[in-house]
């Protein structure tokens, strides 16, 4: 559908800011998190491959 998000936790530090300019009143809620949504205006490059798991990680 060409559209594009983006999660942010950032936001939440104006928790209170953001709750009262989008009139967000449930006291049983809390906002944890924005999700923007929208349409890309230039196209994402693609992800890099990632590394397969055995050469990132080490158990011990």
């Amino acid at each position: 559908m060409g559209y594009g998000t983006c999660y942010m936790t950032g936001p939440a530090h104006a928790k209170s800011e953001i709750e009262e300019i989008i009139g967000f009143n449930k006291p049983e809620y809390s906002m944890m998190s924005i999700i923007a949504l929208g349409v890309p205006q230039d196209e994402t490059p693609k992800q890099p491959r990632r590394k397969p798991l055995e050469d990132v990680v080490t158990f011990i």
